[in-house]
């Protein structure tokens, strides 16, 4: 997610503390849903993923979206205090991986379109979850408005640092993005505390490193908005 980077969130936890230490391994694992609103291509939709799935520390990511049969696997980590990303994507073309540093991050959002979120219009509840509501106005007319949820009441720090969210300093429970001319709706389902520890080799699952063709943030892009356009022409 994101499909890249941008895809992938924050989230919450409900004790702040269980982060504070490394013999800690207590992380929570939160589930989204998934959905493209305006695909209506009911076969198409048959290979999109339909659920993101992410651990989630006090200053460490990691999030998978894999597409039915496994014919594409996204996987995602996220360190917040060195400012760096690992990628992996495996689809039908080959086996590709990514790192990307604070600048690779910035400079990848700011290609993204520029938005402005409103000031909270409601409250909610997500998963017994008090969220605030905003609107995410983008200043592109032909790209609708996000309608985003989140949350203060957590302990993870500077959450979207890596996502078109950044200045927004909450967790996000519900969400969309826009990439490559595709909206995808994310929205939490479940929560759940986990003794599950954090790291970057995940994104290789149950390969090795060596299988993988590494590619520069921009190469990847590419290969994303290829296998994108494959798909929807």
């Amino acid at each position: 997610m994101s499909l890249t980077a941008s895809m992938f969130l924050s989230s919450c936890a409900s004790e702040s503390d269980s982060f504070e230490t490394a013999e800690s391994k207590t992380n929570l694992e939160v589930v989204y849903s998934v959905e493209f609103p305006f695909i209506k291509d009911k076969t198409l939709l048959k290979w999109f993923p339909t659920e993101y799935k992410a651990i989630i520390g006090k200053h460490e990511l990691y999030g998978e979206m894999n597409s039915k049969m496994n014919v594409i696997c996204n996987r995602f980590y996220a360190n917040e205090k060195e400012k760096v990303i690992f990628q992996t994507l495996e689809n039908m073309s080959g086996n590709y991986s990514c790192e990307m540093k604070a600048l690779d991050v910035s400079n990848f959002i700011d290609g993204m379109p520029e938005m402005v979120i409103s000031e909270p219009i409601a409250d909610t509840t997500i998963l017994g979850v008090k969220c605030k509501v905003a609107i995410a106005a983008f200043k592109i007319d032909s790209v609708p408005a996000v309608k985003l949820y989140y949350t203060n009441e957590f302990g993870i720090e500077n959450p979207n640092w890596y996502n078109q969210y950044r200045d927004l300093n909450s967790f996000l429970m519900g969400y969309e993005i826009e990439q490559f001319g595709m909206r995808m709706k994310l929205m939490a389902t479940s929560l759940t505390k986990v003794n599950y520890p954090i790291h970057s080799d995940l994104v290789y699952g149950d390969r090795k490193p060596d299988i993988y063709e590494p590619k520069k943030p921009k190469e990847l892009q590419r290969v994303y908005k290829e296998m994108i356009n494959d798909f929807i022409e």
